[in-house]
């Protein structure tokens, strides 16, 4: 593996060089996050509206309300 690794290490592709290393281990999964990263994560998401986007129930696009599309939006 060593000499692959040596081979490849430093090769062009597309015009750019790339840097080739082991794998590193993978940490247990009770390490993988230790809590802080779910939890800054869900606060961040925690702000943000379920409105707009595709598969939001039907919901208008402009004013994120049930009832009509946003062509038809009052506002």
């Amino acid at each position: 593996m060593e000499d692959a690794i040596d081979k490849m290490n430093g090769m062009s592709l597309d015009g750019r060089s790339i840097t080739v290393d082991r794998a590193q281990p993978q940490r247990s999964s009770r390490d993988r996050d230790g809590g802080r990263d779910y939890d800054r994560d869900r606060d961040r998401d925690r702000g943000r509206s379920s409105g707009g986007g595709r598969g939001s129930g039907g919901d208008c696009f402009k004013c994120g309300k049930p009832g009509h599309f946003a062509r038809e939006c009052p506002i």
